[in-house]
């Protein structure tokens, strides 16, 4: 943990210096503005630590407040490396065909470029949408009614989302009436009576097979104790290395933590491999955090859900995303027939923003057929 908050630091203070050393020499040459200037950022950087002590001392309101700035300030610190490095880049590339870009107005377009993508990011995280993904499959007997089930996934609630968010996704679900709804993690960032409260516009929510939930990493960093008294208050049955028949005996949900469970010295509980053995004929979907196929889990399972890479989030980081799981949303295709889906999520986590990485909560049809094949389409 020390060897990653060093990291952290190394990278992110690299990133202020950076930014200090580009926006300098364009201010007045006193003494003044550079103090002003080095310690508006330094507060800046250390910001996303002020809302991590916040949060665990309570005081979540507070973390919310120094959230916003703080974590926007994040992105677009990013946008702004990333835009002004591409025009250093271009300027020392083309510096003997005198066509570099004078230092001022590479800042100018910088800026311009930033706020730009910070409007969309703004624009595009708050438009959670629905998709719908039809799966059919021979399981279902011929002529049954479809099993309506809905997926929320990394809604984050906490310093980086309200209950406002929650109080949307609630609506969305309440319109799409499902049959069941399921969380694949990272639910809460917060704990204790905060967490209860920011749970509350989906404690009212009452599916007819019921709501179930596993755990994401962030479940254990605020507390897995904690985090397993909010959400079953909030009437979701914890799948914790745990299996359920939905009522119906039609459709089977199986569940295991997210690996970050091993550091809190209960790694059984990651492992699908130790689910009981269900009945091969009724359809089951594996409830797991993170996108990650284990070899021995193919042909246990017809459907796995999972979310922890939020798409991406924000331009370009889904390039680190993809390099890290190659999969990071949307419907795929696995051995044997099985499918994998991909949440893109329904909240954000750190910066309030999202760039070609739309919020979802999703809605899987599964049909009866002769033939299994999934389809997806969204609104």
């Amino acid at each position: 943990m020390i060897l990653f908050l060093l990291t952290v630091l190394l990278v992110y203070g690299g990133m202020h210096a950076y930014a200090f050393a580009r926006v300098r020499p364009v201010l007045p040459a006193r003494a003044a503005w550079t103090v002003a200037l080095a310690a508006a950022l330094l507060v800046l950087m250390f910001s996303p630590f002020f809302v991590v002590s916040l949060s665990r001392a309570g005081r979540l309101h507070a973390a919310q407040a120094i959230g916003r700035v703080g974590y926007t300030w994040m992105a677009m610190l990013l946008w702004f490396v990333c835009l002004h490095l591409a025009g250093d880049l271009w300027s020392l590339a083309t510096r003997r065909f005198a066509l570099a870009i004078p230092p001022r107005a590479l800042l100018v377009a910088s800026g311009a470029g930033v706020l730009l993508l910070s409007v969309w990011g703004l624009v595009e995280a708050s438009r959670v949408r629905v998709r719908t993904v039809t799966i059919r499959t021979a399981k279902l007997p011929p002529g049954s009614a479809p099993v309506r089930i809905a997926q929320i996934a990394d809604l984050h609630l906490g310093p980086s989302t309200g209950r406002g968010r929650a109080a949307h996704v609630a609506r969305l679900i309440e319109e799409i009436a499902p049959d069941a709804l399921v969380s694949t993690g990272d639910l809460l960032d917060a704990r204790g009576e905060a967490a209860r409260e920011l749970l509350a516009p989906l404690a009212a929510l009452e599916p007819p097979l019921g709501k179930f939930a596993v755990f994401g990493n962030h479940e254990f960093y605020v507390g897995a104790d904690e985090s397993a008294a909010a959400t079953r208050a909030a009437g979701f049955r914890l799948l914790r290395g745990e299996s359920v028949t939905l009522p119906g005996g039609r459709v089977r949900l199986e569940g295991v933590d997210d690996p970050a469970a091993r550091r809190m010295g209960d790694a059984s509980r990651t492992d699908e491999g130790a689910l009981r053995e269900g009945d091969p004929d009724v359809f089951t979907i594996l409830l797991k955090h993170q996108p990650v196929v284990e070899p021995g889990s193919i042909g246990r399972f017809d459907l796995q859900l999972s979310g922890h890479t939020h798409g991406g989030q924000v331009f370009p980081f889904m390039a680190f995303v993809w390099a890290r799981y190659g999969r990071i949303g949307g419907l795929y295709r696995l051995a044997g027939g099985a499918h994998l889906y991909v949440s893109r999520g329904a909240g954000t986590w750190g910066p309030p923003m999202r760039v070609l990485s739309p919020p979802e909560v999703t809605l899987f049809v599964i049909e009866p057929a002769e033939e299994a094949r999934a389809t997806s389409s969204s609104p």
